[in-house]
């Protein structure tokens, strides 16, 4: 009995095993043909996209949020300007040292300090120095901020002023703990930065410009993309061409080629990004340029400890980037009774799918940004919701602006269950409309007279918790004379 009993589990375990293998195989067979599916799908797209017409451009700047993403993307098109002649200067924000897991696993420490920190601050300029080295380009050309990683938003919004400054819980400062290119330790302040960016954009004079993306999900990336509108805007320097480029998507699983969303030889931009405010462009690479790629990504060891695969998944058959389609404010084209959002008015739009919109079914999700002046002189600027507006929803419009006497301000217009509410407004901003599926807010335009750079960036939020939000975009206004 005792052996019959024996065989009937081991036939079990057995046929157990056999669905599970079977059930495996299904899997394998079913995620293969989903991969080349979509192989076909990115294939066909790339091959849709414009080939990138190399500026002749003397000077470039390429700023990058923290150490790494200055060649993550974009060495093989470094590449090629130097051997064009052009010189190219590199500003780089934070030194990325608030990376706590990397610490950990490479000093095999717990309990961390300031100096910790500081310390791969340090060797993550070396990384930079040397990934850079393999591509030409001389210690000097490269200028290290040191402000706060994951703190650039944080200055941008809440921290502008030195005398409120940012305090970094990472190296437990208030000040930039390095001695930066400029050789002082300026406040972790968004006035500092912002300083710094105007200082480096009028030394180096670039006439190419080399950036973040405006959809990029890290928040400094985001941020610092704001500032570098902010400040060209500011310089009226904001014609120069700008090439865009982005890393951080959909949690660091794009561009990683084991999702299948991403298979393929090709660095194509995430499906909700192929409509923004800005047109993708692409540059074929060599088999040589893809491994001198690999090489340079491989000159940042302390980033590889944890970020290997993400990090090599860059190195394609491309490299990609994105040119912007500023829309300047549409004006004196209809009266404030017949404006309503349009393709013409719009300034930008909200992918779903992303840290932008946590919500894509409701009146959480912001899905559109327009603005207009009317015929008589009042700017109006429409949020679009995806169904009808929920009076339980916070909806923010949140404006940073510079004067032309250099004075900054943080203006924000607030709106929820139909009343306005303004912190930073001269004149009382009406409420066109909440009961469709957009809020139409009327703003006089003496508001903005004497404004030289404003950028916007609009919120959803319910709980204190932000459901959706739009990227921030330069307000781009008429010229004075040719308004009503």
């Amino acid at each position: 009995m005792t052996a019959l009993k024996g065989k009937c589990q081991r036939l079990c375990l057995k046929r157990s095993f056999k669905v599970v293998l079977a059930c495996l195989a299904i899997a394998l067979v079913g995620y293969g043909g989903v991969w080349l599916i979509f192989c076909k799908v990115n294939s066909d797209y790339y091959h849709t996209l414009p080939l990138m017409q190399i500026p002749q451009a003397s000077r470039v700047l390429v700023v990058a949020p923290h150490n790494d993403d200055e060649m993550l993307t974009d060495s093989i098109l470094i590449k090629r300007l130097l051997s064009q002649g052009s010189k190219v200067y590199f500003a780089i924000i934070t030194n990325g040292d608030g990376f706590t897991p990397d610490i950990m696993l490479s000093s095999k420490k717990l309990n961390l300090t300031g100096s910790d920190y500081i310390r791969l601050g340090q060797l993550r300029e070396r990384e930079t120095i040397n990934g850079l080295a393999l591509l030409g380009i001389p210690p000097e050309n490269i200028r290290f901020f040191g402000y706060p990683d994951r703190g650039c938003q944080e200055m941008l919004l809440y921290h502008w002023f030195i005398k409120a400054p940012y305090f970094d819980p990472w190296t437990r400062s208030s000040v930039v703990p390095y001695e930066n290119s400029n050789g002082d330790m300026p406040a972790l302040a968004g006035e500092s930065l912002f300083k710094d960016i105007k200082t480096v954009l009028n030394e180096v004079s670039p006439d190419l410009i080399i950036m973040p993306h405006p959809y990029d999900e890290n928040l400094d990336h985001a941020s610092v993309n704001a500032m570098m509108q902010f400040a060209l805007r500011s310089l009226g320097m904001d014609g120069i061409p700008q090439y865009l480029y982005l890393t951080h998507h959909a949690f660091n699983t794009w561009p990683q080629a084991m999702y299948p969303r991403n298979a393929g030889p090709y660095l194509v931009p995430p499906v909700n990004l192929r409509l923004s405010v800005t047109e993708w462009q692409i540059l074929p690479i060599t088999a040589e340029d893809k491994q001198l790629a690999l090489n340079v990504i491989d000159q940042y060891p302390s980033q590889l400890i944890v970020d290997n695969k993400y990090l090599h998944s860059f190195a394609r058959d491309n490299e990609l980037f994105a040119v912007y389609k500023q829309p300047v404010l549409q004006y004196g084209k209809h009266t404030g009774d017949q404006i309503r959002p349009s393709v013409d008015n719009q300034i930008c739009v909200t992918p779903t799918g992303s840290i932008f919109s946590r919500s894509a079914d409701d009146a959480k999700h912001i899905k559109a940004l327009y603005g207009e002046i009317s015929t008589d002189g009042i700017l109006h600027l429409m949020l679009e919701t995806i169904g009808s507006v929920n009076p339980k929803v916070i909806y923010q419009f949140m404006l940073i602006s510079e004067s032309n006497s250099g004075e900054i301000s943080h203006s924000t217009i607030t709106v929820q269950n139909g009343q306005v509410y303004t912190v930073g407004f001269d004149s009382s901003i009406d409420l066109v409309q909440t009961n469709e599926a957009w809020i139409h807010l009327a703003i006089p335009y003496s508001e903005f007279v004497d404004t030289k750079s404003c950028i916007i960036q609009t919120s959803a939020s319910i709980f204190e918790r932000v459901e959706s939000k739009t990227i921030w975009q330069e307000l781009i206004f008429p010229p004075q004379n040719a308004l009503p």
